[in-house]
């Protein structure tokens, strides 16, 4: 991850804070990142430095030259460095939250099927609103020739769309459903009552589109037989479910060299603005700073853009040149 943000968005953690002193020497957060600078020229410029590097940090130094002690202070520093990262996470309570998991064991009939099980097959969640199946896919496996045992996991209305496309594929005679297990199911509201998955679907089939009239439940308790009281619970389950609308976030930018891109996300509920996190995996070609990536050498790089809390991911594919474009 780059250095460049002076804190951890999603946490607040202000790295700018951090400070470890030896006898000798102290040790802040821009000397990790003039090492992290230094880790570029070293693999992208075989250590050669530039007027840039030499100017931002009053060095004369055509080449960087490691020895043996200087790394070892770095890696000191860098353990030091995420005991303070754990000691700022330790005022959360980051025990693991019940999630919706669901296991799906499947024969492919027809090789056309195969696609419905790739990471990268889109599920349609909302109104031209597609997310990858990689989203909820937590495995895959090949129990033998054509059997695969998929586990999915994240938000419930989610998995149950992907699961309708399955019935769908089955209709078609592409593929058959061997058996679907729920192994948990967590309403986003502790109060409401967690349903059976079976039975959501039944009352699912038979629930029309909102506004729904008055003692809709009733109605639909007497087709299916069951109490009012049941009904009423799931339906209340599935008026609890909040799913997940983020937009204004690009599918791919190019930038200049040293040009700077902001993004403006907006997302429903709006109350989960503050849970919106950006990042980048280790990356030559820019900074993620908050919601602001700076480009800052040439190449391609990925901004995962993530909401804390649960399993939604977008992606930004992001090109810098040294050149002239607009955005």
């Amino acid at each position: 991850m780059a250095f460049a943000a002076n804190y951890f968005d999603c946490y607040k953690i202000e790295f700018s804070k951090f400070n470890y002193k030896t006898e000798k020497n102290g040790y802040g957060i821009t000397y990790l990142k003039q090492w992290h600078q230094k880790r570029h020229l070293i693999v992208h410029r075989l250590g050669q430095t530039d007027e840039q590097y030499r100017k931002k940090y009053n060095s004369d130094e055509s080449y960087i030259i490691l020895n043996e002690q200087e790394l070892s202070d770095l890696f000191d520093v860098m353990k030091k460095f995420a005991d303070y990262i754990e000691k700022k996470l330790s005022q959360y309570v980051l025990t693991h939250q019940a999630d919706n998991v669901v296991e799906i064991i499947v024969e492919v009939i027809h090789e056309t099927a195969l696609q419905h099980l790739e990471p990268t097959f889109e599920i349609k969640v909302k109104k031209n609103n597609y997310i990858p199946l990689s989203v909820i896919l937590k495995t895959k496996e090949v129990k033998h020739d054509g059997i695969y045992t998929i586990t999915l996991s994240g938000i419930y209305a989610y998995i149950r769309k992907y699961y309708k496309i399955l019935r769908k594929a089955e209709s078609a005679g592409k593929l058959k459903i061997i058996s679907m297990e729920t192994i948990s199911l967590a309403p986003t509201n502790r109060k409401i009552k967690p349903q059976p998955w079976d039975d959501v679907e039944r009352v699912l089939k038979i629930l029309p589109e909102k506004p729904w009239k008055k003692h809709i439940h009733k109605e639909i308790a007497k087709q299916l037989g069951w109490s009012n009281s049941k009904v009423h619970s799931i339906i209340s389950y599935i008026n609890n479910e909040k799913e997940i609308s983020l937009s204004q976030i690009k599918k791919s930018i190019t930038l200049n060299l040293g040009e700077e891109y902001t993004f403006l996300p907006t997302i429903k509920p709006a109350e989960l603005i503050d849970n919106i996190c950006f990042y980048s995996p280790d990356s030559s070609a820019i900074e993620v700073n908050n919601r602001t990536i700076v480009a800052i050498g040439e190449g391609e790089a990925i901004v995962s853009v993530m909401v804390t809390g649960t399993s939604y991911k977008e992606i930004c594919h992001v090109t810098v040149v040294n050149g002239s474009v607009k955005i």
